[in-house]
């Protein structure tokens, strides 16, 4: 029978300044994280897709802490999203 080690992951919401502008960011911590992989999205795709959330959390459970950052401000997404 194999045995899954079970990691505590602490969730922070990060809001980083970054000139005038406020850059939302997850942060997800494991207990004992080792390194911290971040996750930087300007595409239009955000930082809560699936795919995204599914990487984090198997980099979370091998131990390294993920922060997941849009580039893109709602209005850019907006307007991304909207051209034909």
């Amino acid at each position: 029978m194999t045995d899954f080690l079970q990691h505590h992951v602490a969730t922070y919401p990060v809001n980083i300044r970054a000139g005038k502008a406020l850059i939302s960011a997850d942060l997800a911590v494991p207990d004992d994280a080792r390194g911290i992989v971040l996750f930087a999205h300007g595409s239009g795709s955000s930082r809560g897709s699936r795919r995204k959330l599914a990487v984090a959390a198997a980099l979370q459970a091998a131990g390294f802490a993920t922060i997941l950052v849009d580039l893109l401000t709602l209005k850019m997404i907006t307007t991304f999203r909207s051209r034909p």
